[in-house]
């Protein structure tokens, strides 16, 4: 069984090169473009666009969660992968999303639960002028229904679908950037370790 030593040891630099700078890159201050709209039922009213700089980590659940794996047990020409994997919806904060359609709800609701993203509600009080409950313009962290996953799942989903995602290009950029730095290097080193592990069965 071949080793594979240099070639594991490419691939793990490879690898370990590439997650460190899209975890740079997530967490690096980049400007981009934010949006506030008021809504009329599913239509958006005089949106506004601000750009702003701020980086990309609203929780560490992505950067936590990106990480490669190789498996060389039975390598060969057809099947020598390295896989970065990452939670799903680092494709959309990587690539972005076209305005035009609607986004998968389930992947919304399972976004906001995997960043265990706190869910707040307007403090409300009783208004004698109006004779009823009226909003204060405060905020406090509410218990979390599965009704409040919904409304924002809904709020964000809207949103979406009208204004799409910006792309950030932060594992794409590296991944990218990366082909040149290490094809070659991982040409040689497949090649060293298969003469290193033929030359004493030849010999």
């Amino acid at each position: 069984m071949l080793r594979y030593v240099r070639t594991k040891a490419v691939l793990d630099e490879w690898g370990e090169d590439v997650t460190q700078e899209a975890k740079r890159n997530l967490g690096a201050r980049t400007t981009r473009r934010g949006v506030r709209s008021k809504w009329d039922g599913m239509s958006p009213i005089r949106p506004k666009f601000k750009m702003f700089r701020a980086n990309y980590i609203a929780t560490s659940y992505l950067w936590d969660n990106i990480f490669y794996e190789h498996d060389l047990s039975n390598m060969n020409w057809n099947n020598l992968q390295l896989i970065w994997e990452m939670p799903f919806y680092g494709e959309y904060v990587d690539e972005g999303r076209d305005a035009g359609k609607w986004p998968n709800p389930d992947e919304i609701k399972k976004w906001i639960r995997e960043r265990n993203m706190p869910i707040s509600r307007e403090v409300l009080e009783y208004s004698p002028e109006k004779k009823k409950m009226v909003g204060t313009g405060k905020y406090k962290f509410a218990k979390r229904k599965n009704y409040m996953y919904n409304q924002l799942t809904f709020l964000m989903a809207r949103k979406i679908k009208f204004f799409g995602i910006d792309g950030s290009g932060f594992f794409s950029e590296p991944f990218l950037k990366s082909i040149d730095k290490y094809s070659d290097t991982l040409v040689e080193a497949i090649v060293a370790d298969v003469i290193e592990e033929v030359q004493p069965t030849i010999s």
